[in-house]
């Protein structure tokens, strides 16, 4: 059986309206947003220049197999210069909703909390500086860098060629400040390039290129 998909809207009005009861529903896997205790179809707020958070319960209790659900977001009402960020609190990931456009995971059979954080975005670059790459004694890497402002990531390790070595990681949303990411693998002594590739949520991209070397 294929993806579930759970399509999350943005309004224009503020509003909030309860879910329907599960008969008239007819679909097998039920969300709704948690506010009060009560389980919302819809809660959309006012208020442009400020930050809200949402929080959201997905059952899938009664799917009839544990497929893989994809949370998504019509973002067509969405004003711009506000950008949408999704937690999933089981695991902690984090996804731009605008940058990467939706979020996969395996249902357990459990109800699933996710975070939807929405706050004014800048509309600058980021910029990416303190580029290092660590290695620890058991021969594991870890990848450091800073951002001027919150984006989506890319990071990966290359050959002196351009060839990929190692991802550490794939539409990450990740904060201002340090970011440490852990690298696969094991890394011998040589030449590389690491590169970053930062993308806000109103789509401008900066990329980052610097060679290091592992000496031991």
């Amino acid at each position: 059986m294929g993806a579930r998909t759970l399509v999350l809207g943005a309004g224009a009005r503020a509003v909030s309206a309860e879910l329907p009861p599960e008969g008239v529903a007819g679909n097998r896997l039920r969300a709704g947003l948690e506010r009060n205790g009560r389980l919302l179809a819809a809660d959309v707020r006012l208020g442009l220049g400020k930050s809200h958070e949402w929080e959201i319960v997905v059952d899938t209790g009664q799917l009839p197999d544990a497929g893989e659900v994809v949370v998504t977001c019509d973002l067509r009402a969405l004003p711009k210069g506000i950008g949408l960020t999704l937690v999933d609190k089981a695991t902690g990931a984090r996804r731009s909703l605008r940058a990467s456009g939706s979020y996969r995971f395996r249902a357990s059979g459990e109800p699933r909390r996710f975070q939807i954080i929405a706050r004014p975005v800048e509309t600058a670059p980021p910029v990416i500086t303190g580029i290092r790459l660590v290695k620890a004694r058991s021969g594991s890497g870890a990848l450091q860098f800073t951002l001027s402002r919150a984006a989506v990531v890319d990071a990966e390790l290359l050959s002196p060629t351009g060839r990929v070595v190692a991802v550490a990681t794939r539409a990450r949303a990740s904060d201002a400040g340090l970011n440490v990411m852990a690298i696969p693998g094991r890394l011998g002594r040589g030449l590389y390039l690491v590169r970053v590739r930062a993308t806000t949520e109103e789509g401008a991209t900066t990329q980052a290129i610097r060679p290091v070397a592992i000496l031991e």
